[in-house]
C-alpha cells in the first residue's frame, strides 16, 4: 500500500492505510490489539491490569512501542522496573526511554526506532 505523505492525499485514504497497517498486526501475535482505528497509535491488551502495550508508527519513519504503566500503582511499578533497568536492556539487548511521567498518572518504557518504513510488512512479521 502507497504511504499517505504528502499533505494532499485524501484524508479518506490516510484513514484506510492506518487501519491496514493495524489490521496487519492482528494476525498471530502473542498480545491482544484493540480494534485497529484510523489513527498512527494502538494499544494491546498484555494480561495485566493497568499495564498495556502502545505502539506508534509514523509514516515519516519512526515506530515507538511503549510499555504503559496506569493505576494508582503506576510509579511504584515504574520504581520497581527502574531498579532492574540495566538487567531488562541487556536482556532485550536495547536501550530503551524510560519517562516516569511525574505530572501524569501514567509512566510509560518506550522503544523507539528512527529511520525505518513502517509499510514494511517484514517488520510486522
Amino acid at each position: 500500500m502507497a504511504s499517505p505523505q504528502s499533505s494532499g492525499v485524501n484524508p479518506k485514504y490516510k484513514k484506510r492505510y492506518r487501519v491496514g497497517n493495524w489490521q496487519a498486526y492482528e494476525r498471530g501475535g502473542r498480545v491482544k490489539p484493540a480494534t485497529p482505528r484510523p489513527q498512527q497509535w494502538i494499544d494491546f491488551s498484555i494480561g495485566r491490569t493497568n499495564f498495556w502495550l502502545s505502539s506508534t508508527l509514523n509514516v515519516q519513519g519512526s515506530i515507538r512501542v511503549a510499555l504503559v504503566l496506569g493505576g494508582q500503582d503506576a510509579k511504584t511499578h515504574y520504581q520497581l522496573l527502574l531498579q532492574e533497568k540495566d538487567q531488562i536492556e541487556e536482556e532485550i539487548d536495547e536501550e530503551l526511554l524510560w519517562h516516569e511521567l511525574l505530572n501524569r498518572k501514567q509512566s510509560q518504557i518506550r522503544l523507539q526506532n528512527e529511520g525505518v518504513d513502517p509499510r514494511d510488512r517484514a517488520l510486522i512479521a
